[in-house]
């Protein structure tokens, strides 16, 4: 089996701040000290994997994209052109 990941790993830490952010709002009120703790910690989590998405993302995609973005104006501005000579 693999070793666990970061992504796995905060994965984790996600789901057990938020089982703690609910049972203090389910005991305390959602308003209270605990609960609005939890939840702003479990924000930090949440960004904390959402960053992790986004540099996977641009590490897997980025040059790819960009050479299809690359691709496309190119190829348009050579239909233009064509156009203009016709």
């Amino acid at each position: 089996m693999a070793a666990p990941t970061v992504k796995d790993e905060l994965m984790k830490k996600i789901a057990e701040k938020r089982k703690q952010m609910i049972l203090a709002a389910e005991s305390n009120g959602f308003t209270s000290g605990d609960a609005v703790e939890y939840s702003q910690q479990l924000d930090v989590l949440l960004n904390k994997y959402q960053q992790i998405e986004l540099e996977e993302e641009n590490r897997t995609n980025g040059p790819f994209r960009e050479f299809v973005m690359k691709m496309r104006r190119w190829s348009f501005q050579e239909a233009a052109v064509y156009q203009t000579q016709e």
